[in-house]
């Protein structure tokens, strides 16, 4: 169930394009204003995410990180996740999720959840875990 979930999250993630000419237009006739906000709102947490894990960012095709590497199990590294994931749920709190077009309250029921259960990993130290 977690890598299913894993999976459909990278996916949501990949579908938001860094280079311009790729991007679909990001005001779209006859959409609602709060699902065109809940956009603004992935692309702002992608772009965020994509500072913080440059590796990944690499491994994408975007190099624009390549200079630079992340400890993602160091305490500073930790705390900028837990604040980009906290600072994103708090976007999401703003979003009217009635006037949510479907498809977009289906995204928004994902990231929120998605947000959660990262917030919740971080409580761990999985990275003393023994490994055999």
């Amino acid at each position: 169930m977690r890598r299913c979930l894993s999976i459909l999250f990278c996916a949501l993630l990949l579908s938001c394009s860094t280079d311009a000419h790729l991007r679909q237009p990001q005001t779209v006739e006859g959409q609602s204003a709060d699902s065109r906000e809940l956009q603004q709102i992935f692309e702002r947490y992608f772009e965020a995410y994509l500072r913080l894990f440059p590796t990944f960012a690499t491994s994408i095709g975007d190099h624009r990180f390549d200079d630079q590497f992340e400890v993602s199990i160091s305490e500073e590294h930790l705390a900028k996740q837990r604040q980009l994931y906290l600072k994103s749920l708090g976007e999401l709190a703003d979003i009217a999720t009635a006037k949510l077009e479907a498809d977009d309250g289906l995204n928004y029921a994902v990231f929120k959840y998605s947000l959660t259960m990262r917030l919740e990993g971080l409580k761990f130290n999985r990275h003393l875990l023994p490994v055999r």
